[in-house]
């Protein structure tokens, strides 16, 4: 189950997205971050993120 404070974080970082602030968003990222989009591609690092 998901803490309080991750659902926090998470609910945060979406509402960054939402409002197309990427830069904010990424601050919730990690630099390892890895970013899958099933069938399709993986994002490795925040600066493939960025991209």
């Amino acid at each position: 189950m998901m803490s309080e404070t991750n659902k926090i974080i998470l609910q945060k970082a979406n509402k960054a997205v939402s409002k197309g602030n990427y830069e904010e968003f990424l601050q919730y990222c990690t630099d390892d971050t890895k970013w899958v989009f099933v069938g399709d591609q993986i994002l490795n690092g925040k600066g493939a993120v960025r991209k």
